[in-house]
């Protein structure tokens, strides 16, 4: 049996997995373009998916949140090297947000923002 800690982490796999699926899959939009990193997740809006990608030189991570109104916000995203005195981390910075995308306009709103195709 589940405890609540294991069912969340459950729940957040397959919600990351049907976004991933409506993108084209992972195998997919690695290919076209160097998706990679993928990770899953919660936070106060919703449940998420998020990974970073290759080819544009405005983002290079995508976090789309399945929000509470069971629309997606996609946030396009630069992550950074910042060099702090204990070492390197990254830093995260949203340039630009798209809210209330509804699923069957997830795949072209993403393409359109990025400028670049998820599939052939």
């Amino acid at each position: 049996m589940m405890n609540t800690t294991e069912r969340a982490k459950q729940e957040e796999k397959e919600i990351a997995t049907v976004i991933l699926e409506q993108l084209g899959g992972s195998n997919r939009i690695g290919a076209m373009i160097g998706a990679n990193g993928f990770i899953c997740g919660s936070m106060p809006q919703g449940t998420y998916l998020q990974f970073q990608f290759k080819g544009n030189r405005k983002y290079n991570v995508i976090r789309i949140v399945l929000n509470y109104q069971d629309t997606y916000d996609v946030h396009f995203m630069k992550m950074k090297k910042a060099n702090y005195e204990l070492g390197t981390s990254f830093e995260l910075k949203i340039v630009d947000s798209i809210n209330g995308v509804y699923n069957d306009m997830l795949k072209e709103t993403i393409e359109r923002q990025i400028g670049m195709y998820l599939s052939l």
